[in-house]
């Protein structure tokens, strides 16, 4: 991402990440290594807007929802606010346009594996961040 980064030199960086580290990271090493991946990133870059995006919600039958879960996803999502808000970098919840009522993935949403989004899905994430990361 560094690399990337330094040679793009992005205006704008969203960064979703975070869904496979709720499964084995404590709240500590969370911090930690996002905070690290966005300095990383202005070192290289130090012009670009870096947005902060939530980690999305599964659907109830995921495969490995007792690892990975709408528990645990809203915890970490705390976590990268924080991050964002103690790196001066902008959080979006673009999480929430992605539940349905019980706080799960919408299934019109998923591609079928229950955790990844289908382009319905991504287009709600992109229209979200259009009109709330950057005001």
């Amino acid at each position: 991402i560094q690399e990337a980064a330094r040679q793009a030199q992005p205006e704008y960086l969203v960064i979703t990440l975070g869904v496979n580290g709720v499964s084995f990271m404590n709240e500590e090493t969370f911090k930690d290594c996002y905070t690290k991946l966005i300095q990383n990133i202005l070192e290289v870059s130090p012009n670009t807007k870096i947005i902060c995006n939530s980690i999305y919600p599964v659907e109830n039958d995921y495969e490995h929802i007792d690892s990975i879960n709408n528990t645990n996803i809203p915890q970490a999502n705390e976590w990268i606010k924080a991050v964002a808000e103690a790196t001066g970098c902008k959080y979006a919840d673009s999480a929430s346009v992605l539940k349905a009522e019980d706080g799960s993935l919408r299934e019109d949403y998923g591609n079928g594996d229950g955790i990844h989004l289908n382009a319905d899905g991504f287009n709600a994430v992109l229209e979200y961040l259009r009109t709330h990361a950057y005001q």
